[in-house]
C-alpha cells in the first residue's frame, strides 16, 4: 500500500510542476529543454545519440499567441533529423538561412492560448563528444499576440551538450530506442 501511495503522490506533484509559470508571468518568453516539463536543458552522450528538443512559448495573461519567431545559433556538433513536429495549434513552420549561419523558424499558431504553450519538438544527433550549446539569438526573437502586437521575449534556457558538470542524463546511442520504447 505505500508504494501505491507513492506513486499517486508523485502523479499529483507532476502535473503541478509542469505548470508552474515562469519566473517573471507577466513577459512574454521563450525556451528550449530536452523534456516535456522543462526542467532539463542538458543531455550526454557519445557520437550517435538521438535525444529531442521541445521548445516552449510562455505567453501572458489572456493575451494569446498568434506567431513566435525564433532565430537559432546551431553548434557543429549536432545536426536536425528530419522536420520538427508541431505541437497543439501550431499550423505551419517557415525557415530561413542566413549568412551568419544562424537559422530563423517561424510558427504560425491558431487559436490565441496563453500560459505554456507547446511549439514544436525537434530531433537530434550527435555528430561528436564535444562540449556544445543549441541556443536562441535573444534580440532575434518575437512573439506576436492575438491583437497583432509584436512582443519583444525574454529567454529561458538553452540547450548545453556534453558539457562538463551540467548534469544531463546520460545515454548511450545504441540504447536509446529502447528506452524511447519502454516510455511509449
Amino acid at each position: 500500500m505505500r508504494v501505491a501511495g507513492v506513486i499517486l503522490l508523485l502523479a499529483a506533484l507532476v502535473p503541478a510542476a509542469y505548470a508552474q509559470p515562469p519566473d517573471d508571468p507577466s513577459r512574454f518568453q521563450l525556451g528550449i529543454w530536452t523534456d516535456e516539463v522543462r526542467t532539463e536543458p542538458c543531455v550526454d552522450g557519445p557520437p550517435g545519440t538521438v535525444f529531442t528538443m521541445v521548445a516552449y512559448g510562455w505567453v501572458p495573461g489572456d493575451l494569446g499567441l498568434n506567431y513566435i519567431t525564433f532565430r537559432f545559433a546551431f553548434p557543429p556538433g549536432v545536426s536536425r533529423v528530419g522536420a520538427p513536429t508541431l505541437h497543439r495549434d501550431a499550423i505551419d513552420l517557415i525557415v530561413t538561412d542566413f549568412a551568419d549561419g544562424t537559422q530563423e523558424w517561424n510558427v504560425l499558431v491558431g487559436g490565441c492560448h496563453s500560459g505554456w504553450v507547446r511549439v514544436l519538438d525537434q530531433e537530434w544527433v550527435l555528430q561528436d563528444a564535444q562540449p556544445a550549446r543549441i541556443g536562441i539569438v535573444a534580440d532575434r526573437c518575437w512573439m506576436r499576440d492575438c491583437d497583432f502586437t509584436l512582443n519583444e521575449v525574454g529567454l529561458l534556457s538553452e540547450i548545453r551538450v556534453n558539457e562538463p558538470g551540467c548534469g544531463g542524463v546520460p545515454a548511450v546511442a545504441s540504447a536509446w530506442g529502447t528506452m524511447k520504447g519502454l516510455f511509449r
